[in-house]
């Protein structure tokens, strides 16, 4: 199965989506592994996830990666009234073209004072704007920063933030499907928030450039658990990580190769996943889906996504 036992995730209570946003919005999934699990989700249960609004909830629970893109051209209308010219002077330093943020350095007077400045960073990190863009990058990102910031989700359902509508310093890509071909923009984060949120220290005393949480990429390749979204598996994992750092404020900053032995560590024995899903497993999900559902959601507008009728996916193997 592609996907594994669910996970003790939370779903979001009265979420209010940004209804133009959705109408303006092209979904846009560069992990295709998402889109597999999602079509086939919305297959399987189609009274629990009866619309799209309902899928992409699912997909942030469980720190699948997709964004939802709007045209260049209307960033403008999604612009804040409330937001202050005091707020707008603010933010303008940190979205001008020369900004850039400094990874934090070892300050030596030891690991408990040195996550104190890891909270500061993250205070400003996550107040910012385009903090939503990491509930969008899903896995350690969106995990990470909803432990710190539990509200971050309900700031993304609200749509563009500032970033985009404001100061036009989202990322951007040209779209040809959707309706309207054209340049279109989402909100973004850089690579050094990312370290940022994942407590990266440059040359942290002895050991070299270390993190206090294990960056994604090492995570997908070297922990059997993490395959494109948070399963069981990889939630235990982080929430081991979490206890260990915020109620027990036992504080380990690991660098590259330490990460990979503590990943392969929680991969093994009686740790190990009863099934770790495999790029074959994704293609045959795909080719399930294109039998009875052809329809492609990448780079689909969101208001034109139609969601599948029930279906045996053993029928077809018959």
């Amino acid at each position: 199965m592609i996907v594994e036992r669910e996970p003790r995730l939370q779903p979001y209570v009265n979420a209010k989506w940004n209804i133009p946003w959705l109408d303006e919005g092209v979904l846009v999934m560069d992990d295709s592994r998402t889109l597999v699990r999602l079509k086939f989700l919305a297959a399987t249960n189609p009274f629990a996830l009866s619309n799209v609004k309902s899928v992409l909830e699912l997909a942030v629970r469980f720190g699948m990666p997709f964004e939802i893109y709007i045209p260049l051209a209307k960033a403008n209308d999604f612009r804040d009234p409330s937001l202050s010219m005091l707020a707008k002077n603010s933010l303008a330093a940190v979205y001008s073209a020369g900004y850039h943020d400094e990874p934090m350095t070892w300050a030596g007077l030891g690991e408990e004072h040195q996550y104190n400045i890891y909270l500061a960073n993250l205070l400003h990190l996550l107040e910012r704007p385009n903090a939503v863009a990491f509930i969008a990058k899903g896995g350690i990102c969106k995990f990470v920063a909803e432990l710190y910031a539990p509200n971050l989700a309900y700031r993304f359902f609200q749509g563009p933030s500032a970033q985009v509508s404001e100061f036009a310093r989202g990322k951007t890509r040209r779209i040809e499907k959707g309706g309207q071909p054209g340049l279109y923009t989402s909100d973004q984060v850089s690579e050094a928030e990312v370290s940022m949120l994942l407590g990266y220290v440059k040359g942290a005393s002895m050991g070299g450039d270390k993190t206090l949480w294990p960056p994604q990429a090492l995570f997908e390749k070297y922990s059997a658990h993490m395959r494109g979204y948070i399963s069981s598996g990889a939630y235990n994992m982080l929430d081991n990580l979490r206890r260990k750092i915020v109620n027990e404020q036992c504080y380990e900053w690991r660098n590259r190769q330490e990460w990979i032995a503590y990943l392969r560590g929680g991969s093994k024995g009686k740790f190990a996943p009863f099934h770790a899903p495999r790029a074959e497993d994704f293609e045959l999900g795909s080719r399930m889906l294109g039998f009875s559902f052809p329809m492609d959601w990448e780079c689909e507008k969101v208001s034109r996504i139609v969601l599948p009728e029930t279906f045996d996916p053993n029928s077809i193997l018959e």
